[in-house]
This record gives C-alpha cells, sequence and structure tokens, in this order.
C-alpha cells in the first residue's frame, strides 16, 4: 500500500488525545487534524454528546521531528 496523507501526515497536524479509554502498551485513542482550528471544533462538538470521552487540548506534532 502506497503512503497516502489522507492516512499518513506527512506534514505538521494537530493531535487531540482521548484522556478516558485505552490501555498500555499500544490502545490508546488520539483524533489529528490539518489545522488547530479543525481540531478545537472537534473538541467544541464532543462536549455536545452526552456520552463522548473527554478530549486533551489540541498538541502540534510535526512527522520526522
Amino acid at each position: 500500500m502506497e503512503s497516502n496523507s489522507e492516512y499518513i501526515p506527512t506534514g505538521p497536524i494537530w493531535i487531540v488525545f482521548d484522556i478516558a479509554n485505552g490501555h498500555k502498551p499500544s490502545k490508546r485513542y488520539n483524533w489529528w487534524f490539518d489545522t488547530k482550528k479543525d481540531a478545537l471544533a472537534h473538541i467544541k462538538h464532543q462536549k455536545t454528546i452526552f456520552s463522548a470521552a473527554p478530549l486533551s487540548k489540541p498538541y502540534l506534532f510535526k512527522p520526522g521531528k
């Protein structure tokens, strides 16, 4: 399968972590977004859902750094 930036980021992204679910060593959940604005909008939307997990603030991540 070829690398596809839709699924594997090639530039800076914003990561939001699910802070209530998952466990060690690898089952931790997160979302990534192309912009901080998109990440903040997702967090805001999740807060309107009764059973949604709490999310972290967005963190900037630069692949390859």
